[in-house]
């Protein structure tokens, strides 16, 4: 049988709800012999571990993708969690819907965050913004396009940019489209990120 997802668990902790979002999965504890890794293979890594970053690291580096599971979600740790090169976190505890469209994101290319702190990360990446490395977007973009980029970048919705700009939120939504396609971000926290770097 082939390995569909595999994760590192510390103390013998088993979520059921894991057992039951994936057929194909192997989980990997303290005991567990060296294994040989699928290369489309999704990891899961759980933060309780003492090396979770470093583990993180370690299955990216080899070209992995990787999810950490946290007993306790919070902002300085999934900001450790991206930095590691991580694709997604979220609650050990998850239900299996959750889990199952987690990695079905992940898998297709996008990152996975918890709604409740994805405003919060937004907000963390635009309060440490600075001034070097910035990038020039007004080549790639209108000027529209750039305003509605910079603002979606400083953590605000669809609905807020439209207030702010006076247009529709279906505007908006045509806008990012385009940018979206032009910058080659797949979301607004890649978008987000990206516009870090901004002029």
């Amino acid at each position: 049988m082939s390995i569909d997802n595999l994760i590192f668990t510390q103390h013998g902790f088993i979520s059921p709800r894991w057992e039951k979002a994936f057929n194909n999965l192997k989980l990997v504890t303290e005991q567990t012999p060296n294994i040989d890794i699928p290369p489309d293979c999704l990891i899961w890594v759980l933060t309780d571990s003492p090396n979770w970053i470093e583990d993180c690291k370690k299955y990216t580096t080899n070209q992995h993708r990787v999810m950490v599971l946290t007993h306790r979600p919070n902002t300085a740790e999934l900001k450790n969690a991206l930095q590691a090169g991580a694709r997604g976190y979220l609650n050990s505890l998850s239900n299996t819907d959750l889990l199952t469209k987690a990695a079905s994101a992940v898998k297709d290319g996008a990152i996975w965050i918890p709604s409740g702190l994805v405003d919060e990360l937004i907000h963390l990446i635009a309060q440490h913004n600075t001034n070097s490395g910035k990038q020039d977007f007004s080549a790639l973009l209108t000027p529209r396009e750039l305003e509605i980029a910079k603002l979606v970048g400083q953590g605000m919705n669809n609905k807020t940019v439209a207030q702010t700009l006076n247009i529709t939120e279906r505007t908006v939504k045509s806008h990012l489209t385009h940018v979206f396609e032009k910058l080659a971000v797949k979301n607004r926290l890649q978008l987000s990120l990206t516009m870090k770097n901004s002029i």
